[in-house]
C-alpha cells in the first residue's frame, strides 16, 4: 500500500472518530438540556436545541460553518480596524 493510500485512510479513520464523538456530544447534551440550561445561563451561554435535534447535522458541517463564520468576523474586523486607522490618521493630522 502506498503511503498517500495509508494517509487517506489514516485521515478517513480520524474523520470517522471525529463524526462519532460530536455525535455522541450532541446526544448528551440534547438529553441533558434541562439540567444543563440553568447552569450554561449563568455564564451567558444556551444550547441549541434546533442544532442538537438536526439528523443531518455532522462534524464536517458544523466545521464548515465555524470556518464560514471566523472569516466574516475577520472581515469585519479587518473593516473595522481600517475604519479606526483612517480615524486616527485623520485625526492626527488635524492635531
Amino acid at each position: 500500500m502506498s503511503n498517500s493510500s495509508y494517509q487517506c485512510i489514516r485521515y478517513a479513520g480520524r474523520q470517522l472518530v471525529a463524526n462519532h464523538a460530536y455525535q455522541e456530544t450532541r446526544r448528551a447534551l440534547l438529553a441533558n438540556a434541562r439540567a444543563l440550561t440553568p447552569v450554561l445561563r449563568r455564564s451567558g451561554l444556551r444550547l441549541n436545541i434546533e442544532r442538537l435535534r438536526d439528523p443531518a447535522r455532522t462534524f464536517s458541517t458544523a466545521a464548515r460553518e465555524r470556518a464560514a463564520h471566523a472569516r466574516q468576523s475577520s472581515k469585519r474586523l479587518g473593516a473595522a480596524l481600517d475604519r479606526l486607522e483612517e480615524l486616527i490618521s485623520t485625526h492626527g493630522a488635524a492635531g
